[in-house]
């Protein structure tokens, strides 16, 4: 337990195994890095499992930090929940945050049998434009896989952001149920939300979304919903489940008939 430090930090690593660990920090539990200037290189085959933790920050990441790629990660089999010891109550600004930040090429991600119980962002997947050290264009982000995941209690909705000139590819969401206790108004589903390309990046710091379940943003590749994905709200929420703006391509399959869908990529 620590309160203002970083869990464990993987920083350029490639074949590694973590597993069994109880971890309760006020910063990132378990986050993997490229940013060191002195050792950069590609990050891969990485698995986390059987963990139960408890930030102040984020529970699984990948980035900010990230100059050179990342594939083939696995979190899986954990817990993921507010702060039991170092300051009881205080929730995970995300439970998996994933951000291509500086030029990085994420890929062949797999977030598989996670509870989350009171967070405020159960996912939030960015890729931007703040380009640190040598890299002059973003990234990309793309095959991303969220598979049996459940979410008690989220204060925020899920996030999939891209910026203009760079859009995230192809991300599935398969057996996920989400349970929003945030609330809002419906006018609130036409708020723009900013771009904020080359600012610090976490879900807390685009203000009010339009949607409780999932936003998303510039993705250019399938978002897809595979066998029972549910949003649902345990208060009076007027915005609409899912807001889409700029998505060229879903496969709507696997949502629960009754989820709402407010496309604005037309309108924008």
């Amino acid at each position: 337990m620590s309160p203002n430090t970083d869990g464990i930090d993987l920083e350029a690593c490639r074949h590694v195994r973590i597993r069994d660990c109880d971890i309760e920090t006020g910063d990132d539990a378990i986050v993997l890095k490229n940013g060191d200037d002195d050792y950069i290189r590609e990050s891969y085959d990485i698995e986390v499992s059987g963990c139960t933790l408890s930030s102040w920050a984020n529970a699984f990441k990948i980035g900010t930090e990230s100059r050179h790629d990342f594939r083939d990660i696995v979190f899986r089999d954990s817990i993921i929940q507010a702060s039991v010891e170092s300051n009881p109550g205080t929730r995970p600004m995300g439970g998996v945050t994933l951000v291509s930040d500086d030029g990085a090429h994420i890929s062949n991600v797999l977030v598989e049998n996670i509870r989350m119980s009171a967070v405020r962002a159960p996912f939030f997947i960015r890729l931007q434009r703040r380009l640190r050290g040598d890299r002059t264009t973003p990234g990309s982000i793309g095959g991303i896989v969220f598979r049996n995941v459940e979410v008690e209690d989220a204060d925020l909705p899920a996030s999939i952001m891209g910026i203009e000139t760079h859009h995230i590819d192809d991300v599935t969401l398969e057996n996920v149920r989400i349970v929003s206790t945030e609330g809002g108004s419906h006018d609130e589903r036409d708020r723009i939300v900013p771009g904020r390309e080359d600012e610090y990046p976490d879900a807390i710091y685009f203000g009010r979304f339009p949607a409780y379940g999932l936003y998303a943003r510039y993705v250019d590749g399938v978002l897809r919903f595979k066998g029972e994905v549910a949003f649902t709200t345990a208060v009076d929420d007027g915005r609409p489940a899912i807001v889409y703006d700029h998505v060229r391509e879903t496969d709507d399959s696997g949502l629960c008939s009754a989820t709402t869908i407010y496309n604005r990529t037309q309108s924008l």
